[in-house]
């Protein structure tokens, strides 16, 4: 009798052990490739940016809003770049500076290093009295 609920499956079964011995070979080149893949995707992900904080702040008294700020992108290498962005009445300013195991080549304000810290979970040191900070 005929069954039309039932779907008979292929019989892929190895039919000698040469043929279960070369399924097998089959199967662990498969998964060789497959970990290599593996190892290939982890290393672009710790490159990925996935450490980012930012903070406003006022570096100058006679601008009355937090209208600077500094924001740090950072991948799990520690390792990145810091954008800060001074405003002011007459002029702009944008600086970037790099980062390389979480910290920088070059100087570092405290802001910038505050916004380095809390991008990669630690705390923050403490900030000049005269500059009001905010973190976003």
């Amino acid at each position: 009798m005929i069954s039309f609920f039932k779907k008979e499956q292929p019989n892929n079964d190895p039919k000698s052990l040469k043929e279960a011995v070369l399924a097998i070979h089959r199967l662990e080149k498969r998964i060789q490739n497959m970990e290599e893949e593996l190892r290939g995707y982890r290393q672009d992900l710790e490159k990925t940016v996935g450490k980012v904080a930012m903070v406003r702040y006022n570096p100058f008294r006679e601008v009355g809003s937090d209208q600077s700020f500094s924001i740090a992108f950072l991948n799990s290498l520690e390792e990145g770049v810091v954008l800060t962005s001074h405003y002011g009445r007459d002029m702009t300013r944008m600086y970037a500076k790099q980062i390389r195991g979480g910290a920088s080549p070059h100087p570092l304000s405290v802001e910038e290093q505050n916004v380095v810290d809390m991008a990669l979970g630690r705390e923050p040191k403490e900030v000049a009295k005269e500059k009001k900070h905010k973190r976003v």
